[in-house]
């Protein structure tokens, strides 16, 4: 299915304004993000040169779209081990309370 038709009531998340579509990690030229008040499953939006995804936390399944190997490696380990920040931002997110900036991946 493609990310759009996850995605029935926004536009693709690659023309998203940083405004409605929060940036709360940014490494390798990768985009986190997570929208308030977004549906379920808990999720972030995965935002990364020439592609993109839904990615389910804690678990790191991708939902919706694709990543290239390298890249989908990295962000479903970067998930997985924040899944604990990552819930807590989700329930933020629909409270509609200020999401936390996370911090990248230590480069290896």
């Amino acid at each position: 299915m493609p990310l759009a038709s996850a995605l029935p009531v926004r536009p693709v998340c690659g023309r998203m304004e940083v405004t409605k579509l929060p940036v709360i990690c940014e490494f390798a030229g990768i985009k986190i993000c997570m929208y308030y008040h977004d549906h379920l499953p808990p999720h972030v939006h995965v935002l990364a040169p020439g592609f993109q995804a839904l990615v389910s936390i804690p678990g790191g399944e991708v939902l919706a779209g694709k990543l290239p190997g390298k890249i989908k490696d990295r962000v479903i380990d970067w998930v997985r081990g924040n899944g604990r920040e990552l819930t807590e931002n989700w329930y933020r997110a629909q409270k509609g309370e200020p999401i936390v900036k996370m911090r990248p991946p230590q480069e290896r």
